[in-house]
């Protein structure tokens, strides 16, 4: 999740936890079946997909337009955005840590370059 110390502190945790609700269903509506997705901690999800990287980058696109378009009744003023790192496994990777470490990569690179953007870990182009 983008900026999540500011929504804390604009919403209150109380939106905050709405808006982490609302993206993780956005994230389990729309993984295919074969996927997995967890919480990482604070404001960071991961999500294993069965796909090509082109396929997931598609299926990246559509959880960052859907949590986009988020709206909450109790505040709309509410609203959030995500970067996602997006990374598949290489010869290098020969465990999930380093490929976490691919994605986490690509992560600070979308965040660097603006926020609310996929960006695709460079070894898996």
């Amino acid at each position: 999740m983008d900026s999540f110390k500011h929504i804390n502190d604009t919403f209150g945790h109380i939106g905050g936890d709405d808006l982490l609700r609302g993206i993780a269903q956005v994230i389990l509506d729309t993984l295919p079946p074969g996927s997995h997705a967890g919480r990482l901690g604070g404001d960071e999800f991961a999500v294993t997909l069965p796909l090509p990287v082109s396929a997931a980058q598609d299926i990246a696109e559509r959880i960052r337009a859907g949590i986009a378009a988020l709206h909450f009744p109790a505040d709309p003023k509410l609203s959030g955005s995500v970067s996602i790192g997006l990374a598949a496994p290489t010869q290098g990777c020969h465990n999930l840590r380093a490929w976490m470490e691919l994605a986490d990569r690509a992560l600070y690179q979308a965040k660097a370059d603006g926020r609310n953007r996929t960006q695709v870990a460079e070894s898996a182009i």
